[in-house]
């Protein structure tokens, strides 16, 4: 059985200074679960809300209906940085997810599109085995920009016990190397 992690958000600087925090307990307590990613400083760069789609501004709907038309909905999240709030929403289109993330008014900011190993360049799957060798790809995606341009890969891999992203160029160089971790969250419902 894996130790969770405890989190203590106010300790890692998470809880903003402001009188008007952008992120509160408010949208933990509202959320299905949460991703938090952290920078090499060890700050949290952002967090992912883990929603009902139903909770997803209309005009974000309306941009993922004209983008993916068909298909159900399988999952949402509400992003939040210092700077700003996104929203995103995957649906499962032909047998495979995308996932499109949006401005507050249906603006298309990236997608994460899952695609089959064949339509991966052979240069990122050589990146993939010299920096995970042994390990199991679960996953492969295109990474989009808003103008719907191929960007990058992610490659999610299992690998000694542990889950990895791996965010890729599509000439195969590394950009990023995450750990996922399963985490605890702590979070006070009063005070």
């Amino acid at each position: 059985m894996r130790n969770p992690i405890i989190i203590c958000l106010a300790a890692l600087g998470f809880l903003s200074c402001t009188s008007d925090p952008v992120w509160t307990n408010r949208d933990l307590l509202e959320s299905n679960s949460a991703e938090i990613a952290i920078d090499h400083q060890g700050r949290i760069r952002n967090i992912e809300y883990h929603i009902e789609p139903g909770a997803v501004p209309q005009a974000v709907r309306d941009a993922m209906d004209a983008l993916h038309p068909g298909g159900a909905y399988v999952g949402a999240e509400k992003e939040v940085t210092e700077e700003r709030i996104l929203f995103e929403l995957t649906r499962r289109v032909e047998g495979r997810e995308v996932e499109a993330l949006f401005t507050q008014t249906g603006q298309l900011v990236s997608e994460e599109i899952q695609v089959s190993a064949d339509h991966v360049p052979s240069a990122v799957k050589a990146s993939v085995a010299a920096t995970l060798p042994g390990g199991e790809v679960t996953s492969w995606e295109e990474i989009r920009d808003g103008a719907r341009r191929l960007t990058a890969y992610h490659v999610k891999v299992h690998s000694q016990g542990r889950h990895y992203k791996m965010a890729l160029t599509p000439s195969g160089g590394l950009n990023a190397l995450i750990v996922e971790l399963p985490a605890e969250l702590e979070v006070p419902t009063r005070r």
